[in-house]
């Protein structure tokens, strides 16, 4: 039913002359209960908040961007 439907969006959209694709590595799911899809509107509702303490943003806990010690020294307190 969803591959259907993807389908037929992608082609309605190329016919409009949309340069349309769909999100790669995307989950599709089927909200099968009122407990799942109150648990999916919440985080809808509040995921748009935490953008700026989200790691893809340069918020917090995002190790790309933080400063790395040079090689040899790392600090191995969890070692011991």
């Amino acid at each position: 039913m969803i591959g259907g439907y993807k389908s037929a969006v992608t082609k309605h959209a190329r016919r409009l002359g949309f340069d349309f694709a769909w999100q790669t590595r995307f989950w599709d799911h089927v909200i099968r209960d009122e407990n799942e899809y109150r648990r999916i509107a919440k985080y809808i509702n509040e995921n748009p908040q935490k953008w700026e303490n989200d790691k893809l943003n340069g918020g917090k806990g995002n190790k790309v961007l933080e400063e790395y010690s040079p090689y040899g020294e790392e600090d191995w307190y969890w070692m011991t």
